[in-house]
Formats: C-alpha cells, structure tokens, sequence
C-alpha cells in the first residue's frame, strides 16, 4: 500500500496492505501473505540481515520472526504516518513520526526517544542512514522552512541542519556518490560527503540593510538578503521622489547580496 522492502538477498519483496503482509517472489512474481487484524497494517516496512520483518501501523510498531512469522515484540507508540528506518550495523530500527524519533533495538528496547520541537517529518519521507549510521531525513519546520536533518544515532542530536528556503522537499533523501540528493523543485544536491555535511546558513527574513558609507563620496554599498527565490526590485530616488536609477530588477536566489 505505501512502501516495500527488498530482503537482503533480492530475492523477496515485503509489501504491507490492510491487515495483510504480502511476500513476493522476486523471480516468478508468487505471492502468499500473512494475516493480521485488519486495524494493523504492517506498512511502512523494513527487513534486517536476518529476514526479520519490522512494520509499523496504527500505533504498533512490530518485529516479524522470519522462520516463524510470528511476532516478536510489539512497541506502542502514540502517531501516524509513521517512517522507519534500520541499520544493521548497529542492530537499531528507527521510527520517525510527526516531531518525534524513536530509536529500538532489534530486540525492541528504546536507545532514544527524541522530540524536535517545531519540526514536522514529511509523512512519505523515511530516514536513510549514513556510512556513519547517522540518520538523514527530511523535514519541515514551524515558520514553513524545509530542511534535511543530519541525526547523531548515539544520542538524536542533530549534528548538521540544511535549510532549503523557498523549495519544498517532500521526497527521502537518497546517498550516491558521495553525495546527499532530495525532490524539491528540480534536484537539489547537499554536500560532497554525507557523513560531513556544511550547514547552509540561509537567511530567514527579507532584509535591506544600511548603505555603508553614509554619507558617501564617490560610492557606497547596498546589502540586502531573500530567504525565498523572487523578483527582486531594487531602485533608488532622489529627495523629490523621482526615480534617480535601477539597481535590480530580476530573479535572485536566497542569499546575500551586494
């Protein structure tokens, strides 16, 4: 129904729908499914190395023993909408929903639980994890801003925080080459390494600053700043109000200018 998850070897595809996991075979297209109770929808779903199964729905978040296919443990949680993510390396699966991440051992005790204020995780938009196991993922803050989040996986805190002003970013971001891609209005790319991301430091308001010098004799220098892509018009006049000269009149990106 929303994603489906490859076991590690290839050769099955786990997709989850109204009280049903369905595993497919990935060479002949056979199918059979598991039933569950029909207010549980194991979609999104992950695998780890094992072939353990963990999907999330409704306010559960469950492993699936892949020999038995039986559940293991159930974690209870209060959202929708919900985004996960697993690391086999550190033996973590994290569940991003609304503000919050929580992050599980594969045996379903909390490492972390983690509340960013303010910020709003895109509901089709899971984590991915870095060659460090950090987590990276998208999201959106109060004022409207959309932004990629570089998580520490040892504690949540956030270790690097892009601001894209001005471009929606609904898509998960995706690791290639060493580098950070995401969906916004075209293909926006951060960062030649992922695991050592610079900050963006956009600006967040529209600003026009002093002229510096003041008074001036021959010249002096406007600065001005745009959190948003736009027409920009930048004129000066004469005491009288009579237009003297244009300085700008075009499309700008966000930045500071001069």
């Amino acid at each position: 129904h929303f994603w489906g998850a490859f076991s590690n070897d290839g050769q099955k595809i786990y997709a989850g729908s109204y009280g049903r996991l369905y595993i497919i075979d990935a060479l002949s297209g056979g199918d059979f499914y598991l039933e569950f109770h029909p207010l549980w929808s194991p979609y999104p779903n992950v695998v780890d190395q094992s072939g353990n199964i963990y999907g999330a729905r409704g306010g559960m978040l469950r492993k699936l023993n892949s020999s038995s296919n039986q559940v293991e443990w159930t974690y209870v949680y209060n959202g929708d909408a919900e985004r996960l993510a697993l690391d086999n390396a550190s033996e973590r699966v994290y569940l991003a929903i609304d503000d919050t991440i929580h992050a599980l051992t594969f045996n379903g005790s909390v490492v972390w639980k983690k509340e960013f204020e303010g910020t709003y995780f895109f509901p089709h938009a899971s984590p991915i994890i870095d060659a460090n196991g950090n987590l990276i993922i998208t999201s959106q803050n109060s004022l409207g801003k959309q932004h990629i989040l570089v998580i520490d996986y040892i504690n949540g805190n956030i270790i690097h925080e892009l601001i894209a002003a001005g471009m929606p970013i609904f898509s998960q971001p995706v690791v290639a080459n060493g580098k950070v891609y995401a969906g916004a209005r075209g293909l926006v790319v951060f960062g030649e390494n992922p695991s050592d991301i610079k900050t963006e430091n956009l600006p967040g308001e529209f600003v026009l600053n002093q002229n510096y010098p003041n008074p001036f004799n021959p010249s002096t220098v406007i600065s001005y700043q745009l959190p948003v892509y736009g027409i920009v018009t930048l004129k000066v006049y004469d005491l009288l109000g009579n237009e003297v000269a244009t300085l700008v009149n075009e499309l700008k990106a966000p930045g500071t200018y001069e």
